[in-house]
């Protein structure tokens, strides 16, 4: 496939009747990696939701992986969400839920291979890998529930690593993790974007949380798109006053980009 990985064209996305986003156009072409910035309700959220199928397409056209998404069956998008790898928001989780670090690595495998064919010494080398490149093999065995947000968020890239997806979504993958893990993921994440090839989406409404790496930007505010291309070309100080609707100071330093309000 030589196209986008994802392309919208004045996409419209709702849930129960509520329009959430309202003509998108955007894309991800191969290897590239998009940073989707916005304040909290923006639809940064919906937008992902969409592409993996999960919120509705009210108006417009959206192809995902070479598929127009609007007319899969269930077994379609079964298929597609094989090939995309996706981080959701941090949740809490039961420090008692019977299910070790390794284990969760190792969904990864199930999810590219299939409900119904079992694991094989192939599979369990490449979550072995997965976990190895993160620095988290001594992890393995350790109860999911028993580790710390940072190590939480690591485990689960290193399961998105193992599935081996053409693409990855990556919603929020920072909120709630103090600065030491919030920079370690980020540089992990720089890291994959150079290393594996894969495209990259990841939403914030932070843009310290941007990589040096995300080289392209997309703002969306009160569901709509309101700028996106290269990341100068975006992250200017009179878009950014729009998208928080108060007037910022853009401070760049070594590739990130940090915002205090204008003070007189």
């Amino acid at each position: 496939m030589n196209g986008p990985l994802f392309s919208a064209r004045d996409l419209t996305v709702g849930h129960h009747r509520t329009v959430l986003l309202r003509n998108v156009t955007l894309e991800l072409p191969r290897g590239g990696f998009l940073g989707i910035v916005g304040p909290n309700g923006a639809g940064k959220s919906s937008l992902l939701m969409a592409l993996l199928g999960f919120r509705g397409i009210l108006g417009g056209a959206a192809e995902v992986l070479g598929r127009d998404i609007r007319d899969l069956d269930r077994g379609d998008w079964a298929g597609l969400r094989k090939r995309i790898g996706y981080l959701p928001q941090r949740s809490q989780v039961d420090p008692y839920f019977p299910v070790t670090a390794g284990e969760v690595v190792l969904m990864g495998r199930v999810g590219h291979a299939g409900f119904l064919r079992s694991l094989d010494d192939s599979d369990r080398r490449k979550a072995e890998s997965a976990l190895r490149s993160l620095g988290m093999e001594s992890f393995r065995d350790r109860p999911f529930g028993h580790l710390s947000g940072g190590e939480q968020q690591k485990i689960h890239l290193a399961r998105i690593l193992a599935q081996e997806p053409e693409m990855i979504l990556l919603d929020e993958p920072m909120a709630g993790l103090d600065l030491k893990w919030q920079e370690r993921l980020g540089s992990l994440i720089g890291d994959i974007a150079r290393e594996r090839g894969a495209g990259i989406v990841i939403v914030t409404h932070e843009l310290q949380h941007l990589p040096p790496a995300c080289d392209r930007v997309a703002l969306l505010g009160r569901g709509r798109l309101l700028a996106a291309g290269g990341r100068e070309e975006v992250l200017r100080e009179d878009i950014l006053s729009e998208l928080y609707e108060c007037r910022v100071r853009r401070i760049v330093e070594d590739g990130r980009t940090y915002l205090s309000p204008w003070i007189q």
